[in-house]
Formats: structure tokens, C-alpha cells, sequence
């Protein structure tokens, strides 16, 4: 036996052992009752986590007791030991702020929440911008950005302002010690204790550590053993080659029915696929690719690309460039209208479906290592739904752009 055929063998075993003990800790756990997910999405950051954070941070036992939670967070989490507690509110959504702190000494904390939504442009200097505007010194106003796993906001989202001023903070590390010690404080509030407990259920499966320490304590055992580690390492390089190779079948599948739909297209497609490895490799969690398809007589083009965290697909131009308000017009400004956005880079485009995408897929950068990512490119009738979607969306935008052509003196 070569020592390539070896090696083989001895990871098909670890895998094997490692399905074990996932079995023997899925077949213990069930799928409790959780109302927030009931309720809501799980990751619906306005409706569900921020409301309910707002509310933890609001609570106090009785009108005139001190808000334990707050003072809590504010020193352990926002590092704002001095923060004054007179005339202190919590509230949501003020100014498009997701939680923002403020007291009469004119001290803010402003917590940006981000599930698996990109960043608007220029939308933390916007905030601190509004709460200078009121009246707040820079000093006292503090931005924390909470994300899945700490990760930076975008440049575009800062503006000017200094990455030093902005502390990242994340579901995975930052809040699990705090909601445990709001629960510790809620011992005779047995409805608040539950509901904090269902949360912290709900943070632990979006942030994929809703594991027991006692299967993680035998994983990890496992990953130490013999040659394992070596053999750990090989998998872990093989995984990510193998995400390359299912984000390149579904590209593929998308350009294919593409194709099917609009047959006369003559079409140039770019696949960028060579890219994702670099990103891979550097930050895991960036990805990037397009379809391109020339229109005749035009600069634009009718394609999809995945750029910036999105999904789009539509006819793109950029606004500098010849034909770009005439194809506005088009499909904005006249009977033909149908609905869509446009920008700098598309005089119409959508973001594909969320009906068909998980909805970290659809609305932030697809993390390679999210199970849930995984899922849905294992999943060819999904797959296949998104394909079927795109194609009879560009397909109408093709057939209003041919009819526009023919019409034209």
C-alpha cells in the first residue's frame, strides 16, 4: 500500500469515528420548543435580536430599581465603566440606530446589530455624524458593531472615521457571558429566566456552538490522537477545494439555465472561479463571480455577478457610460416598468430571492464554513430554483430590451 493509499484510509477511519460520536450527540439532544424562532427567523436582527436585547438592557425589577443588565453591559461589554446612569434611556431604532444608550450627561453607546446583512454606505459615520449634530462630544460617544463572529464592518461603512473608535463585539463570545449573567439575575423571574434561556439557545445554533461540552470534550480528544492532527489538516485543505467545486457547480447550473431560457442570447460568460481560492485562503469567507452577456448596440450588459455581499442580477452599466438613462428610463420610467433597483453599476437589477437562498446566502458574504451555506449547495431542488428564477427574470428583461430595440427608429 503507497503511503498516499494509507493516509486515505486513515482519514475515511477518523471521519467514520467522528460520525460516531455526532450521532450518539444528535440522537441525545431532540429539537427543543424555542418561541423565538416560532415567532420570527432567527436571524431577523430588527424584529427579534434587537427588540429583544433592547428589552434585557431596558428591564429592571421594579420602576425604581437600578437596570443591573445595563450597568452590566456597559462596563463589561461597551467598556464605559463611567457611563452615568442619570436620565439614561434605551432605545430602538432612534435616527436608524438598531440600540442606541444615550443619559443627560450627553454619553452615547450605539450598538450597529448585524445578523448577515452587508453594510449601507457610509452608515457608522452617518450615526456618530446625527449624534454630533445633537449635541454629543466625540469622546462620549461610543460605537459597538455586533456581529455572528466579531468580524469588522466594511471600509465604506466607516467613512473617515478611525477603525480605533469602533469596537467589534459578536454573538459567539462577546454576549453568551452576559445573557448568562442577566439569567443568573432573573432567579425570581422564572418567565424572563426562560425566555433568556430560549435565547441563548437561538444564539448558540446561529452562531453553530449549540453543541455539548461533552461531545466537543470527545472531538476534541479525538483530534489529538496518533497522526490525527496531520490527518485533520489534509481534510480541512480537501474541504475547502470541495465548497470550490459546489460553488462552481452552481454557477455553472444558473449559466446553463440561463441559457435554455434565452436561447438567443449571444452570450460571453466569465467565471471567476480561480478567485475564490485566493479568498479562501486569506479571509474564508469572501466570494466572487459573474455572467456576462454583451446587449447588442450597447455598453450594458445582462448578466448576474456576486459582489459585496449580494446576489445581482439585471441589465449592468455604469452611470458614466453611454445608454445608461435611457435603460433607467426603460424599465423605471414607462409602461415596460418592472420592479427592480438600480445604482451606479446597474440600471436595473434584483437581488436574487430570498425565497430560494438561505438568507445569510442572499444577504451577507457567504462564510465557506456555514453549515447552512453547505446545505443548500448540497441541495440540487434549490439550487435549481434560484436557476429557474434568475433565467425567467432575465429572460423578461431580455424580451422588454429585443421589443424596445425593434421599436426603435
Amino acid at each position: 500500500m503507497t503511503e498516499d493509499a494509507g493516509q486515505v484510509q486513515a482519514a475515511e477511519a477518523l471521519l467514520k469515528d467522528a460520525a460516531l460520536l455526532y450521532e450518539r450527540h444528535e440522537a441525545g439532544r431532540g429539537t427543543p420548543f424555542n418561541v423565538f424562532t416560532v415567532l420570527r427567523s432567527g436571524s431577523d436582527e430588527v424584529n427579534l435580536h434587537s427588540r429583544f436585547l433592547t428589552a434585557l438592557l431596558d428591564h429592571r425589577k421594579a420602576p425604581d430599581a437600578p437596570r443591573a443588565n445595563l450597568e452590566d453591559f456597559l462596563e463589561n461589554i461597551a467598556g464605559c465603566g463611567d457611563f452615568g446612569l442619570t436620565g439614561v434611556t434605551v432605545e430602538r431604532e432612534r435616527d436608524n440606530i438598531d440600540i442606541l444608550v444615550t443619559n443627560t450627561a450627553r454619553q452615547a453607546v450605539v450598538i450597529e446589530n448585524k445578523i448577515w446583512a452587508g453594510d449601507q454606505p457610509e452608515q457608522l459615520q452617518r450615526y456618530h455624524g446625527s449624534l454630533r449634530e445633537r449635541g454629543f462630544e466625540d469622546r462620549n460617544i461610543h460605537l459597538l458593531y455586533l456581529t455572528p463572529h466579531g468580524h469588522d464592518p466594511s471600509e465604506d461603512s466607516k467613512g473617515s472615521l478611525d477603525a480605533a473608535r469602533i469596537a467589534c463585539i459578536s454573538y459567539v463570545d462577546t454576549l453568551p457571558p452576559w445573557l448568562e449573567r442577566c439569567q443568573e439575575r432573573a432567579y425570581a423571574e422564572p418567565g424572563l429566566r426562560e425566555s433568556i434561556e430560549q435565547y441563548l439557545s437561538l444564539v448558540r445554533k446561529l452562531t453553530g456552538t449549540d453543541w455539548t461540552e461533552a461531545y466537543m470534550t470527545e472531538l476534541k480528544k479525538l483530534c489529538i490522537e496518533g497522526n490525527n492532527p496531520r490527518l485533520i489538516h489534509d481534510l480541512a485543505e480537501a474541504l475547502i477545494k470541495a465548497k470550490i467545486d459546489l460553488l462552481h457547480r452552481l454557477w455553472m447550473g444558473i449559466e446553463e439555465t440561463v441559457k435554455k431560457k434565452i436561447p438567443s442570447l449571444h452570450h460571453r460568460s466569465f467565471d471567476h472561479l480561480h478567485r475564490i481560492e485566493g479568498y479562501v485562503r486569506g479571509w474564508r469567507n469572501y466570494w466572487w463571480f459573474g455572467l456576462g452577456y454583451p446587449l447588442k448596440d450597447s455598453s450594458a450588459s445582462l448578466g448576474l455577478v456576486t459582489h459585496e455581499h449580494h446576489l445581482h442580477y439585471g441589465i449592468r452599466c455604469d452611470k458614466d457610460q453611454t445608454g445608461y438613462d435611457e435603460i433607467k428610463a426603460m424599465f423605471h420610467d414607462s409602461s415596460r416598468k418592472i420592479k427592480g433597483q438600480y445604482n451606479d453599476k446597474w440600471a436595473w437589477y434584483r437581488e436574487a430571492d430570498s425565497s430560494v437562498l438561505p438568507e445569510n446566502f442572499k444577504r451577507e458574504k457567504l462564510k465557506l464554513l456555514e453549515w447552512e451555506n453547505i446545505e443548500f449547495l448540497l441541495d440540487e431542488e434549490r439550487k435549481q430554483k434560484l436557476a429557474d428564477k434568475i433565467a425567467q427574470d432575465l429572460a423578461l428583461v431580455w424580451q422588454i430590451w429585443e421589443d424596445a430595440r425593434k421599436q426603435a427608429p
